[in-house]
């Protein structure tokens, strides 16, 4: 199996990659971790016209995110408009988006007639019903037709099956913490009731414009969008079940705390929870399960999740703490994720190191 890496797969051509809304967090964190990636090669950024960093260098708007040698890479933000209309852009292979919501539903289906992969990371594709899309996201579902070619991406949740997809709608950050948290509950069919999930996340979460509410004077530890968060929908659509999920702003950078409390069916023993999340997740070489409370320092700029699974009230509820990177986890590298899975490449190709992945490989052979 080791070989199989480093000889087979490492001798395949390079998928050239672009990246719209590069100059956003998500965005350039995409940037990094595709430069990384050895069988990527980025040949783009792209910004909306009226960006203030058309024709900067990224290195300039982010300089701790190192693109290697930039003689290699046209590393200037170019407008989306001006990109399209390059030679290069006919040769691209893969397009992910870090774009608002309304951008990605109207220019996804002019991407995907160019026969190009599309990796989006706003919610534009995420949720099937037109009714509560438009509920919460105040504009017209791209349409239904799209349902069987933007495939859902949460690589760890059972089911999912991206290879050969057309594209790939990313999972929010709020929904891959509380989906990973109580995946493994939902298959087991043990959900007696609404599970009610309090997520913190770090003000990157919200984005890199400035806000009062966002300003260092003024961040503070505050629920928001009760009852009425987009990712509510999203969550209730991957479990099946309905929840009662309250996201909190952060005052810290980046990161994602998420604690669910579960109610199940019947009984439960901390040893028996313990055995099912480690067998669920037997073969998801980037989730941890853990058996101590996770903290957010353990997973902020690492590719991710930790979960920590406990049996409460005499094991009639599950309470289950998670931790991401709402950047990572929540958003880029479970973008690379999605891209490895849609080529049938290892999952964890480009995040973690080659050795590690081949050790992986033999374990699970």
């Amino acid at each position: 199996m080791k070989k199989f890496i480093q000889k087979d797969l490492l001798s395949t051509q390079p998928l050239k990659c672009v990246v719209v809304g590069a100059s956003g967090y998500a965005g350039a964190q995409l940037v990094s971790l595709i430069g990384q990636h050895p069988l990527l090669k980025l040949v783009g950024l792209a910004v909306s016209e009226s960006s203030e960093y058309l024709n900067v260098q990224f290195k300039d708007v982010y300089p701790e995110y190192a693109l290697g040698d930039t003689s290699q890479v046209d590393d200037k933000f170019h407008a989306y408009s001006e990109l399209v209309g390059q030679e290069k852009w006919k040769s691209v292979d893969v397009v992910f988006l870090a774009t608002p919501h309304e951008w990605s539903a109207a220019h996804v289906p002019e991407i995907l007639a160019q026969n190009k992969v599309v990796i989006d990371l706003s919610g534009a594709f995420r949720l099937k019903c037109p009714e509560t899309f438009q509920s919460f996201y105040q504009f017209p579902h791209p349409g239904t037709d799209f349902n069987s070619v933007m495939h859902y991406g949460l690589p760890e949740l059972r089911g999912v099956n991206l290879a050969g997809v057309a594209g790939v709608a990313v999972a929010g950050c709020y929904p891959t913490a509380a989906i990973l948290s109580i995946a493994p509950l939902a298959e087991l069919g043990l959900i007696a009731g609404p599970p009610v999930i309090n997520a913190v996340s770090g003000v990157s979460g919200a984005g890199r414009k400035s806000t009062i509410k966002n300003s260092f004077c003024e961040v503070s530890l505050q629920a928001y969008g009760i009852d009425q968060h987009r990712h509510s929908p999203e969550i209730e659509q991957a479990l099946d079940h309905d929840v009662i999920f309250t996201p909190h702003l952060g005052n810290y950078k980046r990161g994602i705390l998420s604690t669910s409390v579960v109610p199940v069916k019947h009984q439960v023993t901390q040893q028996w929870l313990e055995d099912e999340y480690q067998s669920y997740y037997s073969q998801a070489p980037l989730v941890d399960v853990v058996t101590e409370s996770p903290r957010l320092q353990d997973v902020v700029h690492t590719p991710k999740i930790r979960v920590f699974p406990n049996a409460i009230k005499n094991g009639h509820f599950v309470e289950v703490v998670s931790v991401i990177d709402n950047l990572m986890k929540g958003a880029a590298s479970s973008a690379i994720q999605c891209l490895n899975l849609q080529q049938n490449w290892p999952i964890q190709l480009g995040l973690i190191p080659q050795n590690l992945i081949a050790m992986h490989l033999e374990e699970v052979a």
